[in-house]
């Protein structure tokens, strides 16, 4: 892996606490040796939808890489487990409806990947895994307030 690499893991989700449906949003960046440089994760109480939570959580990963000025010849891996999402990234498999749906989030993402060299990757939890337990560390920690 070229050091002028980096992984965005993303991942999001709505859950069900105390009869009140809400979002969360998980992400984590890491540098080419496997380095986290940031992990976030944030309860969305305005997110009622799973594949709204997982835009949201890459456009903030996204935002975040452009933020602290990766240099534009980096090549940018993302890993997330919505399909539909990372198809967003590859005009020749996007759905349209779902670019309709999600306008806003897809122009936001498309601004930010113009800049770099991006290699999408759809993963499984394992692969994941840290983003995954960002939303969940969100969750737990609005289970205790």
């Amino acid at each position: 892996m070229a050091e002028k690499s980096y992984f965005i893991e993303f991942d999001g989700g709505v859950k069900k606490i105390q009869d009140e449906t809400i979002g969360a949003i998980g992400c984590v960046v890491k540098k080419y040796n496997d380095e986290i440089i940031h992990s976030h994760n944030e309860i969305r109480p305005d997110i009622h939808s799973n594949t709204k939570a997982e835009y949201l959580a890459l456009e903030y990963g996204l935002e975040y890489v452009s933020n602290i000025h990766v240099p534009s010849e980096s090549i940018i891996y993302i890993f997330g487990d919505e399909r539909s999402i990372l198809d967003v990234l590859n005009p020749d498999k996007s759905d349209f409806s779902e670019k309709q749906k999600f306008k806003n989030h897809v122009n936001n993402i498309q601004d930010y990947i113009t800049d770099f060299k991006i290699c999408v990757f759809s993963c499984n939890l394992n692969q994941n895994d840290d983003a995954h337990a960002a939303v969940q560390k969100a969750f737990r920690n609005y289970s205790n307030t």
